[in-house]
């Protein structure tokens, strides 16, 4: 190969670098140039969904671009995690899930259709969501420890009740099972709403459900709080201990909401979405919009977020492995 052919190859390898270069620099000046699709995998007026859409208006105003909410409902929020997985990864359509499908999904479901660490590059946490051990108010347990002498002294023949099989909440209780070296039935229900009517109601005693389905029936004496399951006292109920408090040192088990995106999605864009969500997160009207639906703020950045993911699927799949848990 002679000199001036060397010479043509390297000018030619500049110029393609500089054009990449400029084009980065573009996609990050500009972004987004159209409207954003912002997929929630629950159907409308679940949390998520309300979180999903507060974000969707923050980002809107912010990009001066419509963010569009789409609903994607089915399978515990499987469905529409795997539709976003499969989208193009350009930074035009963003996944605001929760731990069930990201953390909680993948000890439940071998063959899940999408891996939540190899097919997401996380952006931002959002929100934290405690989960609360709760009882009737006429149930003789006033404390963990009451509970637990009531369990050693019956074992097995006390139930609890969740709002279904492989919830953050039966996780929860059969980690606190676990931990204390007791047993208890499993009856798992179709919702919050119901399992908490039965608590109210006197047909099952015990329960470990999510604060913001909690708040209000605990607000008005009809649900007796024994301990939070996270790792620091609730915000709303700073009188609650936790149960790492109550003897179970190193518990801690909360629902959590955050924004994801494709795998993929350059690097400049991933970078602006992920400050742009920082600023929206601190927000002081948002902080306190979340507070009123029972989650607690919890902003974490794209690097911290991508590890806590991990961390929860080792965290999950081992509670399922021990508690012998199946997917319905």
């Amino acid at each position: 190969m002679n000199v001036k052919r060397i010479a043509v190859l390297i000018a030619i390898g500049l110029l393609l670098a500089t054009a990449g270069a400029r084009e980065v620099w573009a996609q990050d000046s500009t972004y987004p140039l159209r409207p954003v699709r912002v997929i929630v995998p629950f159907p409308p007026g679940q949390a998520t969904d309300i979180i999903g859409r507060l974000v969707a208006q923050k980002f809107s105003e912010k990009w001066g671009r419509p963010v569009v909410v789409e609903n994607r409902p089915g399978a515990g929020g499987n469905v529409g995690a795997e539709v976003a997985a499969k989208s193009v990864a350009d930074g035009y359509t963003l996944l605001v899930a929760g731990s069930g499908p990201m953390s909680i999904s993948p000890a439940l479901y071998p063959q899940l259709a999408y891996n939540p660490v190899k097919d997401f590059a996380p952006v931002a946490l959002v929100a934290s969501m405690p989960m609360i051990l709760v009882t009737d108010p006429a149930y003789p347990a006033k404390s963990v420890g009451e509970l637990l002498s009531l369990l050693r002294a019956r074992p097995g023949e006390i139930p609890y009740g969740s709002s279904g099989t492989g919830t953050t909440g039966q996780l929860a209780a059969e980690l606190f099972l676990k931990l204390t070296n007791t047993r208890m039935n499993h009856i798992p229900y179709k919702g919050s709403g119901a399992v908490l009517n039965d608590i109210i109601g006197g047909r099952v005693p015990v329960t470990v459900e999510s604060q913001a389905a909690c708040m209000a029936l605990i607000l008005s004496g009809k649900l007796r709080p024994l301990a939070v399951t996270s790792g620091k006292r609730s915000s709303m109920f700073p009188d609650v201990p936790t149960l790492a408090e109550s003897g179970l040192a190193g518990f801690d088990v909360s629902a959590w909401i955050g924004v994801l995106a494709p795998v993929g999605i350059p690097a400049p864009i991933l970078k602006k979405i992920s400050e742009d969500l920082a600023q929206i997160v601190e927000a002081k009207d948002l902080q306190s919009r979340i507070k009123e639906l029972g989650l607690e703020p919890a902003p974490m950045g794209a690097e911290r977020f991508a590890a806590h993911i991990r961390q929860e699927i080792d965290k999950y799949q081992s509670i399922v492995r021990s508690a012998n848990i199946r997917a319905d």
